[in-house]
């Protein structure tokens, strides 16, 4: 068995499907990334706002052929209130919206930059980052800690192209993919998170998921005028706790017991080892904190990082 390389079923995603002539310039209107820049066989994070500005969905989107074809990944709980609220703005545009996640079964791939690479004959580390490889019919896209997300048409999957349990393969786990998330500064807006964070509140511009420059978004105008002036009061922070946090957790000032933030993003590095991504006040940083867990009792929250001064 390849032990360097981790397979997992990521069966919380949803992908919607995007077509029609008007793709493009439909979503450089909706979406806070540029799909202007996005080229063929190429990938992005990307986000949906509120009229407020703020995320109301978070999404990968994937052009897949020639700006006629687009494929978003985003958490499955988000897909069908995403679909609807892009649909308000179809009006006569030439435009398809599809719900696909019968369609594409999604795989997480996760490896070792120094080891072993290869995967179903793929040497993985050929991928650039948010590059699209596709093989007959799969499309293998590079994420970055060395993940590659792979999508699979279920009706023409081969009867020899197993399922990740089956491979010789590590069998990896929900809480291996969310740590590459924490790692790489990604939170995705889920139900507890919906309506409540600016694009750079949460670090979007790291991997171009924001635009400052483009218009014709909804939300823009206070998305761009915060940036320009410099006016964001909560920013991303890294941190660790020896507690399993859940994401939506508060976060507390530990002395005055005031809520001061929110936990975005959680990966399980160890039985006891929990590593986060929460959104604070950047008043607060210099403090010390706590995260209120599900059962209502205060854990100390340690090693607390601005996540944009330990990734530049």
């Amino acid at each position: 068995m390849n032990t360097t390389i981790k397979v997992i079923s990521l069966n919380q995603y949803s992908t919607v499907c995007v077509s029609g002539s008007d793709a493009k310039t439909f979503l450089q209107n909706q979406l806070t990334s540029d799909i202007l820049k996005l080229q063929p066989m190429s990938a992005g994070y990307t986000g949906h706002c509120s009229i407020k500005g703020r995320l109301l969905t978070s999404a990968i989107v994937c052009n897949i052929n020639n700006d006629d074809h687009y494929l978003l990944i985003l958490p499955k709980a988000m897909a069908e209130n995403f679909i609807n609220r892009l649909k308000r703005y179809v009006l006569r545009s030439d435009i398809n919206l599809i719900d696909q996640t019968l369609t594409y079964k999604l795989t997480g791939v996760i490896y070792e930059s120094n080891n072993q690479s290869m995967y179903r004959g793929i040497d993985l580390r050929s991928i650039p980052l948010f590059g699209l490889l596709e093989s007959e019919d799969d499309i293998f896209l590079q994420l970055p800690e060395n993940r590659v997300l792979e999508l699979s048409k279920r009706k023409t999957m081969k009867s020899d192209q197993k399922e990740p349990n089956q491979l010789n393969f590590k069998l990896g786990s929900i809480d291996d993919w969310n740590l590459g998330n924490v790692r790489a500064g990604i939170v995705e807006i889920v139900p507890e998170l919906e309506d409540q964070f600016l694009p750079q509140s949460i670090y979007f511009q790291k991997y171009n998921g924001v635009s400052f420059e483009k218009g014709c978004f909804p939300g823009q105008e206070i998305v761009a005028r915060a940036h320009y002036l410099g006016n964001i009061k909560r920013r991303l922070f890294r941190a660790s706790a020896t507690a399993c946090c859940m994401i939506g957790d508060v976060v507390i000032d530990s002395t005055t017991e005031k809520k001061v933030g929110i936990v975005t993003t959680v990966g399980k590095k160890t039985k006891t080892e929990f590593e986060m991504l929460i959104v604070i006040s950047t008043s607060e940083s210099g403090k010390k904190l706590c995260v209120v867990l599900n059962t209502g009792v205060p854990h100390p929250i340690k090693s607390i990082f601005e996540y944009a001064k330990i990734a530049d």
